[in-house]
C-alpha cells in the first residue's frame, strides 16, 4: 500500500516536474539567447524590441503594443516550434502549410504571396502615377549620379515563376498576358529614358541548356546568376569599355545538398533534395577584405550586411545596392572589378529608408565608385520606389544620359584604402587613357 502511494506520489511530482518545465523552458531559452533578426522559417524580418523611450515619452500603449509584437516574434524555441509544425503537416497531410510556399509540378517549389500571384496571373500593374514615379525615378538617378562621374545600372531580377511557368500549379499559367514588368517596359512614361536591365529573355534561352534556378529555392543558381552576368556584362561595358574579360568554368558533377529555403520553410528540407551546379572557383583573383573604417562608421545598420572585396586584376571600382539574389552574382562581380561593395539595401523597411539623400550622399563621397548597380528581384519591385522616393522630387532631365555614353575618360583625384598597407589611385583603376 505504502508502495503504491509513494509511486502515485512521484509520478504527480513528475507530471508537475515537466509541466513546469514546458511553461518555463521558452521562457529560459528567450532570455539566454540572442534575438535573432530574420526567420528562416518565415522568411521575413522580426520585429525588433521596443525603445524604452516611449515610455519615458508617455507612449505607454504603443510601447505595450510593439513589445507584444516584439515576443511574439522572439519567445523561446519559436522557431523550432514553426519548423516542426510545418514538418509535420506537410509529412502527414500531403498539404502546404504556408500559404507562401505553392507545391507545383514534378518536385518545384514556389514563393507566392497574394501580390505575386496576381502578377504572375496577369492581373497586377503599377497604376499610371506609380509608371510615372518609377521612370522620373529612374531618370534622375542615372542623371544625380552621371553628375558626380558615375554610372548607374539597375538590375530586375526576375521571378522564378517567370522563368518556369510550366512548373507552377496550372492556375499561375498566365497564357501570354502581361505582368507588371512588361508593362512597366511598354509605358508611355520610359520611351525617352534608359531602360533597366531586364535578363528574362536570356535565362528563358539558355534554360533550355540547363536548370538554372534550384527546384526548391526561390534564387537562381549559378548557372543562371552567370547567363544573367552576362547581359549585365554587357551593360557595364557600354559605359566601359576597358573592363577585363574573365572566363567562367563549371564542374561536370553537379552537387547534392539539401532543400533550398522554400523546402526550409516547409520545414521539409531533407524531402526536396537538390543537385546544383558548381562553380569553378579555381583561379579567382578576388579576395575578401575588412570594411575601411569610414565605411563601417557609415553602414552601422546590421541589416546592410556590407561584403567588400578587391581583386588587382580588375578595373574601377563598384557599389551594389541589393537584395538576396545577387549573393549568385557576387564572384562574377568580383573577378571582374578591381574593388566592390555590396549593400544589402532591400532588405527591410529599416534599410530602405536607410538609403536618403544624405546617407547616400556620404556613401558616395566617402567610397568614390565608378559605377552603382541597383539591383531588386522582379517581385520587390514596388520597393524601387520609396527606397528612392527622394529622387522624385529632383527636376526632370530632358534629355536623359544614354547608357551607350562611355565614362572611361572620368577621372577623380582621390585615392581609397584597398587593404591596411597600401592605396590605390582612381587613375589605375582606369588603366590607360589610350
Amino acid at each position: 500500500m505504502t508502495a503504491c502511494v509513494l509511486a502515485k506520489r512521484l509520478t504527480d511530482w513528475i507530471v508537475i516536474v515537466l509541466f513546469l518545465s514546458i511553461l518555463i523552458l521558452p521562457m529560459v531559452t528567450w532570455i539566454l539567447s540572442k534575438d535573432a533578426k530574420f526567420s528562416v522559417n518565415e522568411k521575413r524580418p522580426l520585429n525588433p524590441m521596443p525603445s524604452l523611450t516611449l515610455i519615458k515619452d508617455a507612449s505607454i500603449t504603443r510601447f505595450a503594443r510593439d513589445f507584444n509584437n516584439y515576443f511574439g516574434d522572439h519567445f523561446g524555441l519559436r522557431e523550432w516550434l514553426i519548423h516542426r509544425y510545418h514538418r509535420e503537416v506537410g509529412k502527414r497531410f500531403h498539404v502546404s502549410s504556408l500559404p507562401q510556399v505553392l507545391e507545383g509540378k514534378s518536385g518545384w517549389l514556389f514563393f507566392a504571396d497574394p501580390s505575386m500571384i496576381r502578377d504572375a496571373r496577369g492581373y497586377l500593374r503599377f497604376s499610371r502615377q506609380k509608371e510615372q514615379a518609377f521612370w522620373t525615378i529612374f531618370s534622375n538617378k542615372t542623371t544625380w549620379l552621371r553628375k558626380r562621374g558615375m554610372g548607374y545600372l539597375l538590375l530586375i531580377a526576375p521571378n522564378k515563376v517567370s522563368i518556369y511557368p510550366e512548373f507552377a500549379p496550372e492556375y499561375l499559367n498566365r497564357h501570354g498576358a502581361k505582368n507588371r514588368l512588361d508593362h512597366l517596359f511598354t509605358s508611355p512614361y520610359q520611351s525617352e529614358f534608359p531602360r533597366p536591365i531586364d535578363v528574362r529573355q536570356q535565362l528563358l534561352k539558355m534554360k533550355k541548356q540547363n536548370r538554372l534556378y534550384s527546384k526548391s529555392d526561390t534564387h537562381w543558381n549559378y548557372l543562371g546568376a552567370m547567363y544573367a552576368f552576362q547581359i549585365l556584362d554587357q551593360a557595364c561595358r557600354k559605359l566601359f569599355p576597358q573592363l577585363p574579360t574573365p572566363t567562367f568554368t563549371f564542374l561536370k558533377q553537379w552537387q547534392p545538398e539539401l532543400g533550398g529555403d522554400l523546402a526550409v520553410m516547409l520545414g521539409r528540407a531533407e524531402d526536396f533534395p537538390e543537385t546544383k551546379p558548381v562553380l569553378n572557383r579555381k583561379g579567382f583573383s578576388w579576395r575578401l577584405r575588412p570594411i575601411p573604417a569610414k565605411l563601417k562608421t557609415l553602414l552601422k545598420l546590421p541589416q546592410l550586411q556590407p561584403l567588400y572585396t578587391v581583386n588587382p586584376k580588375g578595373k574601377l571600382r563598384v557599389l551594389i545596392l541589393r537584395d538576396s539574389f545577387f549573393n549568385h552574382l557576387q564572384p562574377f562581380v568580383s573577378e571582374t572589378f578591381a574593388e566592390a561593395l555590396y549593400i544589402w539595401q532591400y532588405y527591410d523597411s529599416e534599410t530602405l529608408q536607410f538609403f536618403n539623400q544624405e546617407h547616400l550622399s556620404n556613401l558616395l563621397e566617402i567610397y568614390q565608385p565608378d559605377l552603382v548597380i541597383e539591383e531588386v528581384v522582379e517581385r520587390s519591385l514596388a520597393n524601387y520606389l520609396p527606397a528612392n522616393s527622394w529622387l522624385q522630387q529632383l527636376p526632370i532631365q530632358k534629355k536623359p544620359v544614354s547608357h551607350n555614353t562611355h565614362i572611361s575618360g572620368t577621372i577623380r583625384d582621390n585615392t581609397f584604402p584597398v587593404d591596411n598597407k597600401s592605396s590605390r589611385r582612381v587613375e589605375e583603376r582606369h588603366g590607360s587613357k589610350e
